[in-house]
């Protein structure tokens, strides 16, 4: 049967929306340093996606039933979901489990609300489906409130970077060191952050922090070492423009720090940070990423980071 205006126009729109979705799912996005609540959002595009090309699928096979639209819509999900990280993979991106779950949940979030085959189902049946894929949304939504929480708290903070008195500081750095929030040793409050290197897990940044930083004139951290012998630590900051400029060593400021038994009181002047670049000054105002890291002749080793911050 001719499908009426209306509903060619609904075919239309989902066909649009669809092929906007299948763009940006390979070629949109927040940029690397953007905002962690920016691209966790965006991450949500997946359900956006999968719920819209569930819908045009269901349009097309709506004469199934709605067993046999279930069994087909989740098996085809699951399948182009793992093609699409796949192929995400090759273009630069990772492999992520979390965007699968998405997909999925934009598929049974149509199916269950939307599928006039749900009809087929108890009423009690379609509402436990419902009251399922409810939980599945909010599992989705969740972190992103966890991370707000923490965005807004950094604010507060500023010009403080981290303490680790809230465990939401620990998600603001990423690495392959291992590292955790530990008790065992502190200069402000009762937490610092044990970190262990070790060869292959040799790195350790923080990359969410308020990026403007020309109200002040350093940075400082102390860093406590449990051994009885010094250790070298290497340290590497860079700001926005880093990477157009090839992301080089020269590129950025570079020091490294014998790190002395006990704690280590550091302070790093903006004057000598600014002029690490060989061939620019880094940019104050749009400072990125910070990080340690150690060769592997000294490790593995064990340090505790605390009291990041900004002085005047």
């Amino acid at each position: 049967m001719e499908e009426s205006p209306l509903e060619r126009g609904k075919t239309i729109l989902l066909l649009t929306v669809a092929l906007i979705c299948l763009v940006l799912l390979f070629f949109g996005g927040p940029e690397r340093h953007e905002l962690r609540s920016h691209e966790m959002i965006w991450g949500l595009g997946h359900i956006l996606c999968f719920a819209v090309w569930t819908a045009l699928f269901l349009r097309w096979k709506h004469a199934w039933s709605f067993v046999r639209q279930f069994v087909v819509v989740f098996a085809l999900t699951l399948g182009l979901g793992l093609a699409i990280e796949l192929l995400q993979a090759q273009i630069g991106r990772s492999f992520d489990l979390l965007d699968i779950y998405g997909n999925l949940t934009g598929s049974l979030l149509t199916l269950a609300f939307f599928c006039p085959a749900r009809r087929q189902l108890t009423r009690i049946c379609r509402v436990l489906m419902q009251a399922c894929v409810a939980v599945l949304v909010g599992l989705a939504l969740f972190p992103i409130g966890r991370v707000l929480q923490d965005e807004q708290l950094t604010k507060q903070q500023f010009p403080l970077l981290c303490d680790f008195e809230s465990a939401a500081e620990v998600k603001r750095w990423a690495g392959r060191a291992r590292y955790s929030r530990d008790r065992t040793v502190a200069t402000r409050g009762m937490f610092s952050l044990k970190v262990a290197f070790n060869p292959g897990e040799s790195n350790l940044y923080l990359r969410y922090f308020p990026q403007d930083w020309r109200d002040y004139s350093r940075l400082c951290f102390d860093i406590y070492n449990p051994d009885t012998i010094p250790r070298t630590l290497h340290f590497r900051m860079h700001d926005r423009t880093h990477r157009t400029h090839g992301g080089g060593y020269a590129d950025r400021f570079n020091r490294s720090f014998e790190l002395v038994p006990g704690w280590n009181r550091i302070a790093l002047p903006f004057q000598q940070i600014a002029a690490g670049p060989q061939t620019r000054r880094l940019e104050l105002a749009e400072v990125v990423a910070l990080g340690f890291f150690m060769e592997r002749r000294d490790m593995p080793a064990v340090l505790y980071f605390d009291h990041l911050r900004l002085e005047y």
